[in-house]
């Protein structure tokens, strides 16, 4: 099996069908519903995916569609980040671990990797996140409190919705 195949799964939620990719190291890439996984990318369906894979797969759709259904969710998927910068590594690593309902800012995160000065930096890299909801993007505000942006469809709209699904006061 090449590194290189990627296996994928739908995965209806109350919010659309979401796009599951994973490589056999972990969960690689969620695609929001109505957006289209790049070209680039070798992907098989589930039914080709080795055994843990594929479990991982099903149960990363069942946790998104209770957290859409608004019930407390902790992400337990491995994930595979290999793809990415070390800077952008280090970045989703630090904010997969912000507990459901908590959120924080921009430059906090930044100071939290060790970059007290990077905030924008590491607002680039949560533009790229290529694994939303799992690494929770949604829960970075501004230092003023502010929503910030957000590159899902619907922008900070969504932004908005997702934190009060998890009933986070602005």
């Amino acid at each position: 099996m090449s590194p290189q195949e990627l296996f994928t799964l739908s995965a209806p939620t109350a919010l659309g069908r979401f796009r599951l990719i994973a490589s056999t190291q972990g969960l690689r890439r969620i695609c929001w519903p109505k957006s289209k996984p790049p070209a680039t990318l070798n992907l098989l369906a589930i039914s080709k995916a080795p055994a843990a894979t594929a479990r991982l797969l099903k149960t990363t759709a069942a946790q998104l569609a209770d957290y859409f259904l608004g019930r407390k969710v902790c992400f337990t998927a491995r994930l595979d980040l290999t793809p990415l910068t070390p800077f952008a590594r280090k970045v989703l690593t630090a904010l997969a671990h912000l507990p459901y309902g908590q959120t924080t800012t921009y430059s906090q995160l930044a100071k939290r990797i060790g970059a007290p000065a990077g905030a924008r930096a590491v607002g680039s890299c949560l533009a790229r996140n290529p694994l939303p909801l799992i690494i929770p993007c949604h829960r970075v505000l501004l230092c003023s409190g502010g929503l910030g942006g957000f590159s899902a469809p619907q922008g900070p709209p969504l932004k908005r919705r997702l934190l009060m699904l998890e009933n986070i006061e602005l």
